[in-house]
């Protein structure tokens, strides 16, 4: 049992205001919250590692700065003392707050009840009710459908790095195109090994803007990666002692490939079996599964709740801790509403890898999704913000019918900075006329000028 939690008949009183499912970072600050509200709170995680999430107890790849000197990346993992030594603070908070917390699986019979399933037997040791239940089982790594088999050699994307060895050159297949294959792929190659790139898309970082997409690939070309995209077929044909044979086709062609790993960054998945049964009436999103909620992080169940990665997108850890504050002030009573816990479609893409960050749509995607008086507008920052700590380029994309802003990114030193402002000022939907006139950053202010005045010349 991971220390401090309760077995199913350790449980006295099994009636409580609030029922968190998931000890991730989000269930966790839920729980937190509530319970110093006032709210008698129980927690359920099932996981052997015991409070943190995915997060913790991943060992994952670190985000590295993709214009820095790749060849002298430093790639350390996360120790084994770390995710015990937070999970033990959480174990010690949530206790001194009274949060009752459980060991085992979560899985909701009723709107208002939770049997505690047993994590070994996978039978039922009985059950809690709640006046309130909430979902926050996050996501895990989804390996490819074609590749879930069991190999040493195939990897999902946590252990990657710690397993591959570093004393001699190998050749390596990466599978995806999202960020977290991109920074796989170049951190292998920075340690000399032959690198493939494949994915299905026709496109690396699909959801980012061009500039970004270059500047990517320019890089995977600058370390020698190769690319295979467009791939519609990935067939592991032969395994011996010392290879992988897979055989690779997309339209033009097909390739057999011989590696020594295969590392899948194919995503992740819905971590909610069992959860969203249509007796419950909770509604799921076709395709991942994620759970679908409101602008009060609602489902379509009565006094369900769901927050995190389960549902719309993946959450960063402090997008989803902010989330998780608001319900809690609303489960609690303490606010009326909280209109700003979901992200608006506008700000679900978001990359925050300084020298480079982005959020949004740029122009090209904002015309592409229907935006027809998309127009964007750039400062150099360098020649007109010139400091030691802002250097690069700001780039906005606003809507001259609406006023709207699209998105925005920037590359530079200070990028995370501009471009968590700019969601800020998205999540509140302030207008581009409103930043126009100079209250916010005068970066921000020049950029949307120029959208505008470009807008005018455009009329």
């Amino acid at each position: 049992m991971a220390m401090g939690l309760f077995t199913p008949e350790m449980i006295d009183n099994k009636r409580f205001d609030l029922i968190v499912i998931g000890g991730g970072h989000a269930g966790c600050t839920l729980a937190s919250d509530a319970a110093e509200a006032g709210l008698r709170t129980a927690l359920i995680e099932g996981s052997s590692n015991g409070l943190g999430g995915a997060a913790t107890h991943e060992t994952t790849i670190p985000v590295h700065n993709m214009i820095a000197d790749l060849f002298t990346y430093d790639h350390a993992i996360v120790s084994r003392e770390q995710p015990q030594a937070y999970h033990k603070w959480l174990v010690d908070d949530l206790t001194k707050k009274k949060v009752t917390l459980i060991k085992a699986w979560g899985q909701i019979s009723a709107v208002d009840e939770v049997l505690m399933v047993n994590t070994k037997t996978g039978m039922s040791e009985g059950a809690i009710h709640g006046h309130n239940i909430v979902i926050a089982t996050g996501t895990a790594p989804a390996l490819t459908a074609d590749l879930a088999i069991t190999d040493s050699r195939i990897v999902r994307i946590p252990a990657a790095i710690a397993t591959i060895p570093t004393h001699s050159p190998r050749s390596i297949l990466v599978y995806g195109c999202n960020q977290t294959a991109i920074e796989c792929a170049t951190i292998l190659a920075a340690q000399k090994h032959q690198v493939i790139l494949c994915s299905e898309s026709e496109v690396i970082l699909p959801d980012a803007p061009q500039p970004i997409q270059e500047i990517a690939l320019s890089l995977l070309e600058r370390l020698g990666i190769r690319l295979c995209m467009d791939i519609f077929s990935l067939t592991l044909t032969d395994t011996n002692t010392d290879s992988i044979v897979l055989e690779l086709e997309n339209a033009a062609y097909t390739e057999t490939v011989m590696i020594h790993h295969l590392i899948d960054c194919g995503g992740r998945r819905c971590a909610s079996e069992n959860l969203c049964s249509r007796e419950l009436g909770i509604r799921v999103a076709s395709g991942d599964q994620r759970i679908v909620i409101d602008a009060l992080c609602r489902t379509s169940a009565k006094r369900i709740f769901a927050l995190g990665s389960v549902t719309n997108s993946e959450m960063t850890p402090d997008t989803a801790q902010q989330s998780a504050h608001a319900l809690a002030s609303f489960l609690s009573g303490e606010t009326q509403g909280c209109p700003n816990l979901v992200e608006t479609p506008q700000t679900q893409t978001l990359w925050l890898n300084e020298p480079i960050a982005w959020v949004g749509m740029d122009c090209t995607q904002a015309l592409v999704n229907g935006h027809i008086n998309a127009v964007e507008g750039f400062v150099n920052l360098t020649n007109e913000f010139s400091t030691p700590q802002r250097t690069g380029l700001l780039s906005m994309t606003i809507d001259l019918a609406t006023g709207k802003i699209l998105g925005a990114y920037a590359l530079g030193h200070a990028s995370e900075t501009l471009i968590r402002l700019v969601q800020s000022l998205m999540r509140f939907e302030i207008n581009a006329a409103t930043l126009a006139q100079g209250a916010w950053d005068p970066a921000i202010t020049a950029a949307v000028r120029d959208a505008l005045n470009r807008g005018d010349k455009q009329e």
